[in-house]
C-alpha cells in the first residue's frame, strides 16, 4: 500500500496558518484578551529552561478553561469563511490524483485536531494526525498530549502509522514546506517540498528533493 502524507499550513493552505486565523477571530470577538496573553507569558517564564520552539508547540494557554464544543463551533466557522477559500488548487488536484490511484491520503500537521478536522472531512482523507489538546470535563487545559507532530515527532507518527497500515514508505509521498518537515521527507521515497523559503530551498536542492510552488 502507498501513502501520501500532507502537511497543511503553507502546503495545502495558503497564507496564515489555521491556528493563526482562529486566534485572530477569537481576538476580534473578544473571546480572548490580555489575561490570556499574560497566562502565556507566565508559562514561558516558568519553563524558560526548555527550547522556545518546543514551548510554542506544547502550550496553548489561550485555550485554558474554554468549552470544547464552543471552540469546535468556531473552528467550523473559520473553516468555511477563512480556510476553504484559501486552499491551494494544486494541492487539491494532487490529492485527487493520489486518491484516484487508490493511495491513502494522510494529513500530518502540527495544527490542533479540532481545527484541522473540518479540512480532513472536506478532503475525504483516510487519516489525520495532528496536535491533540488535553481535555478535562469538556474543557481545554491549555496543554497538548505528546507526541507533538513537529520535526522528529512527525517522523515517529508517520512511521508508526505506516507500520500499522502496511504502507510501503519507499513508494510513498510526503508534501511539506519547512525545516520542521525534514524528518518526514527522509521517511519516504518521494518527498516534495512545497512553497519553500530560501533555507528550505537550499536544503531541498542539496538533497535532490522535488520543489513545487502551490
Amino acid at each position: 500500500m502507498i501513502g501520501a502524507f500532507f502537511d497543511v499550513d503553507n502546503t495545502i493552505l495558503r497564507g496564515d496558518s489555521i491556528e493563526r486565523r482562529f486566534i485572530k477571530h477569537l481576538w476580534r470577538i473578544k473571546e480572548i484578551g490580555i489575561s490570556d496573553l499574560a497566562r502565556t507569558i507566565v508559562f514561558f517564564v516558568s519553563e524558560r529552561t526548555r527550547p522556545f520552539p518546543f514551548l510554542l508547540r506544547s502550550n496553548k494557554a489561550y485555550l485554558y478553561g474554554r468549552s470544547v464544543d464552543e471552540m469546535r463551533a468556531i473552528a467550523e466557522t473559520i473553516f468555511t469563511r477563512d480556510v476553504l477559500p484559501n486552499l491551494s488548487s494544486r494541492a487539491k488536484e494532487t490529492i485527487k490524483i493520489h486518491q484516484d490511484r487508490g493511495e491513502k491520503i494522510i494529513l500530518l500537521t502540527g495544527g490542533l485536531d479540532f481545527l484541522v478536522q473540518p479540512l480532513a472531512e472536506y478532503l475525504k482523507v483516510d487519516a489525520c494526525m495532528s496536535s491533540r489538546p488535553e481535555l478535562i470535563d469538556g474543557h481545554f487545559t491549555g496543554r497538548l498530549i505528546p507526541p507533538y507532530p513537529y520535526r522528529h515527532g512527525k517522523r515517529m507518527l508517520l512511521e508508526g502509522f505506516a507500520m500499522n497500515r502496511s504502507i510501503d514508505l519507499k513508494l510513498s509521498y510526503a508534501y511539506g514546506d519547512s525545516i520542521a518537515d525534514i524528518d518526514m521527507f527522509r521517511c519516504v521515497g518521494n518527498p516534495a517540498v512545497i512553497n519553500p523559503g530560501p533555507r528550505m530551498t537550499y536544503i531541498a536542492r542539496k538533497m535532490g528533493w522535488k520543489i513545487a510552488i502551490w
